[in-house]
């Protein structure tokens, strides 16, 4: 105003490309890289301090998971906070980020509010660059629901270099998806090879016609430990 600044923000950016190959799996900057981590609450609890933390101990939970083998952390069932993101941008740690999701669809007055924080989850967090996945649910969704959401990601974060998943798979989810993230209903879909044990993920290949994406099989079991 009148030639001087009246407000000024500071954002926090990284640069990263990221590659997922049906055949080979996960590319950061040109490396290949095999995915480890955990399922995490957004709560952090500790005891003695629930979840009512300061931002230091936040960071200091994801430290721990780092030093103890950790390059993941996927957010369930609501999105990380921005001190436990902005934690692992600073820390390396790349994230699975969810919106909000009750285990199930959601209809009328609740499932705009669950639409509308998956937006404005994407808007808020795009400039995050530990962030790999946006999820859009852990249960799967009608048609038009799953078309909403992958559409907020298209429209609001269409160059981040990040894919869309569901971790609640089926047929009509599958058909906008660009990894399966899935534990549960996506090893009945009949295209899904995986390995002997479920906590190795193979190779998913988009073999029919509604599976039109390259996709790689990223499982994710809370609380324990992953690799693809």
């Amino acid at each position: 105003m009148g030639g001087k600044p009246v407000d000024t923000s500071e954002v926090l950016f990284g640069i990263r490309t990221v590659r997922w190959d049906v055949n080979t799996g996960f590319w950061i900057n040109g490396q290949h890289l095999k995915l480890h981590g955990w399922g995490q609450k957004p709560v952090d609890e500790w005891p003695g301090l629930g979840s009512a933390q300061p931002d230091w101990l936040h960071f200091y939970t994801l430290d721990l998971m780092k030093n103890a083998g950790a390059n993941w952390v996927r957010w369930g069932h609501c999105a990380g906070g921005p001190a436990q993101i902005e934690s692992c941008d600073r820390l390396g740690l790349m994230v699975q980020q969810p919106g909000v999701d009750g285990e199930s669809d959601s209809f009328g007055a609740a499932w705009t509010l669950r639409s509308d924080a998956f937006r404005d989850a994407i808007i808020y967090y795009r400039n995050d660059p530990s962030i790999m996945i946006w999820e859009g649910g852990n249960y799967t969704v009608t048609l038009e629901h799953a078309q909403e959401l992958r559409g907020f990601m298209d429209e609001y974060d269409p160059h981040g270099g990040r894919a869309y998943g569901f971790r609640g798979l089926n047929q009509i989810d599958a058909r906008f998806i660009d990894v399966c993230i899935g534990t549960e209903d996506a090893m009945k879909l009949p295209d899904c090879r995986w390995s002997k044990g479920n906590m190795t993920g193979k190779n998913r290949h988009a073999g029919s016609g509604m599976l039109s994406r390259h996709r790689i099989l990223v499982v994710l079991k809370p609380w324990a430990r992953l690799m693809i």
